[in-house]
């Protein structure tokens, strides 16, 4: 499943954006203009359930940020 975000009156309308769920082989464009009309279009795409990351242990962190000059 994907969540797509769409501004169903064109593309920076005040009313803002609204959330579509759709199937991963779908077309997020082709289901956002079936949804909402022509004028609607896609402003992001992402997973419904995003992957699930492992967390970083503290002398981990600042082991990999030693000699970091950004």
């Amino acid at each position: 499943m994907k969540i797509v975000e769409v501004w169903p009156r064109g593309y920076a309308h005040q009313d803002g954006t609204s959330r579509l769920t759709i199937e991963d082989d779908a077309d997020p464009q082709r289901a956002a203009s079936a949804k909402f009309g022509s004028f609607a279009r896609v402003s992001s795409v992402r997973p419904a359930n995003p992957p699930v990351v492992e967390p970083v242990s503290e002398a981990y962190a600042r082991m990999m940020s030693q000699h970091d000059n950004s």
